[in-house]
Formats: C-alpha cells, structure tokens, sequence
C-alpha cells in the first residue's frame, strides 16, 4: 500500500506589503513637495489680477473725473477702497492737475508674490501728463 500525502504548496501572496506601500508613500511625498510651491506661485500670480485690475477700473475712474474738474480725485472722492477680492489695498499717493500715483500694497500672502524674483508688493502705476507707467514690470 502505498501512501499518498497531498502536496503541500505554497500560498499564492496577494496584496503588497509594508515596504511597498512604504516606498509609494515616499514618492507621492517627493512629488507632492515639489508640486505645492509650484501651484502657490501659480495661486498668487492668479490673484494678482486682483491688484491690476483694481489700479486700471481706478485709472479709467480717474480719467472721466478729469473731464469735469481742474484736477484728479482722491480715493476717497472715486469711492473705490480697495480691490474687488480684497488682497491688495489700493491708495492714491499723490494727485495734481497733470497726474496722479496708484499704489496696490499686497495683504498676508499675496506679499511673497514675486515674478522673475522681483517682489509684486507694491504695485504702481504712474500716470503723469497724458502717459502712463507701471512697476514692477514684471508684475503687469
């Protein structure tokens, strides 16, 4: 008589284990940490359209104040505080008969806003006999 054991074989494994979840981990991590800073920049350059469209809904507001007075108008006269989403403040530093000076100043972390390493707080734009300029450049 002979006898037959059954065969032992070995389980089939399904799943992963601790290390390779581990290392997935690690990789999403590394990804992650490079991906954040990317996507804040792009955040803040977003909501610095904030900023210039305030200074340029103030430039127009200004140009038809002039139509019917000897000189430009304060902030306070145009009734336009600040801007539309409320990261910059918007104030006029100077205002004559031939020109006026809008500053945006940036609020809680629009001001690490930079653009090729220049920082974008304060914004300005100058506007003086007829002409206009803007700075930083690279901001606008």
């Amino acid at each position: 008589m002979k006898y037959d054991a059954p065969l032992l074989s070995k389980p089939t494994v399904q799943g992963f284990t601790l290390v390779e979840l581990m290392v997935v981990v690690v990789v999403i991590a590394i990804l992650a940490g490079m991906a954040f800073p990317a996507y804040q920049a792009n955040v803040r350059k977003a909501k610095r359209n904030d900023a210039i469209e305030a200074l340029l809904r103030i430039q127009v507001a200004q140009e038809k104040w002039r139509i019917s007075d000897t000189d430009y108008a304060t902030l306070a006269e145009l009734g336009s505080p600040s801007t539309l989403e409320g990261f910059y403040t918007i104030t006029i530093l100077a205002n004559t008969a031939t020109g006026y000076t809008l500053r945006a100043t940036a609020l809680g972390d629009q001001l690490q806003d930079k653009a090729e390493g220049v920082s974008c707080s304060p914004m300005e734009l100058l506007v003086s006999s007829g002409g206009d300029s803007k700075s930083p450049t690279a901001c606008w």
